[in-house]
């Protein structure tokens, strides 16, 4: 029947995974979406005048489909994950999975 062997595939998604949230959580930071870069230019002197806030207010909505986006993502990735087994017999191509 053979060996059981790792499934590096499933690897490759937890890798994925990981990915997907630390990129979300940049952009998300922990004030909110683009908070780290909204901060500096309204309260760090990065921008004084009236349209700063216009500015942030046009950015969040810009943003927003980009964290919608990494939501979908994780999601996807996530079940993909999950529907993966641990270990593949050692013939599954899963066992010998070389990155995406």
């Amino acid at each position: 029947m053979g060996e059981m062997k790792p499934n590096l595939y499933k690897a490759a998604l937890a890798e994925a995974r990981t990915v997907v949230d630390q990129q979300r959580t940049a952009l998300a930071g922990d004030n909110g979406i683009g908070a780290s870069i909204k901060t500096k230019i309204a309260t760090h002197g990065g921008w004084v005048c009236d349209q700063a806030d216009d500015w942030i207010t046009e950015f969040t909505g810009k943003c927003t489909p980009v964290m919608n986006d990494f939501d979908n993502a994780w999601s996807e990735v996530d079940s993909a994950w999950h529907g993966q087994p641990s270990d593949v017999r050692e013939s599954d191509w899963r066992a010998t999975y070389g990155g995406y």
